[in-house]
C-alpha cells in the first residue's frame, strides 16, 4: 500500500473515531453527581427541587446532563460580594497595612513560656 493511500486511510479513520467530548443524552445519576462534584443524594435532591427529569430504568436513575446544564444556565446570577470584588491599588495597599497591623498586635499579645 502506498504512503498516500495509508495517509488517506488514517485521515478517514480519524473522522470516524467517536469523540469523548460529546455529552451523552442520559447518564447514570451517581456518575453525573461525581462529575458535578456532589454526593449522589445531594444531586438527586437538587434535581428534584430544580425540576430536572430523573428516569428510573430497572432501579437505576438517569439524568440528562444537557438538561442539568440548561437549568443551571437559567438560574439566578449571584452578585459578587464587595469583599470579593476586585480592589484598586490604593484599597489593596490600605488592606495590606491594616493586615500587618493586626499581625503585629496579635504577636505582642502572646506570652512566651
Amino acid at each position: 500500500m502506498s504512503e498516500a493511500a495509508v495517509a488517506k486511510l488514517l485521515e478517514a479513520l480519524r473522522e470516524l473515531t467517536p469523540s469523548n467530548e460529546a455529552t451523552p443524552v442520559w447518564r447514570e445519576l451517581g456518575a453525573e453527581a461525581r462529575v458535578r462534584g456532589l454526593a449522589r443524594r445531594t444531586f438527586r435532591e437538587w434535581c428534584q427541587r430544580s425540576g430536572v427529569a430523573i428516569r428510573d430504568v430497572n432501579g437505576i436513575a438517569y439524568v440528562s446532563p444537557s438538561e442539568v446544564d440548561r437549568v443551571i444556565a437559567q438560574g439566578p446570577v449571584r452578585p459578587t460580594p464587595p469583599s470579593l470584588a476586585p480592589q484598586s491599588d490604593a484599597e489593596a495597599d490600605a488592606q495590606a497595612v491594616y493586615d500587618r497591623g493586626i499581625d503585629r498586635r496579635s504577636s505582642r499579645c502572646r506570652r512566651s513560656g
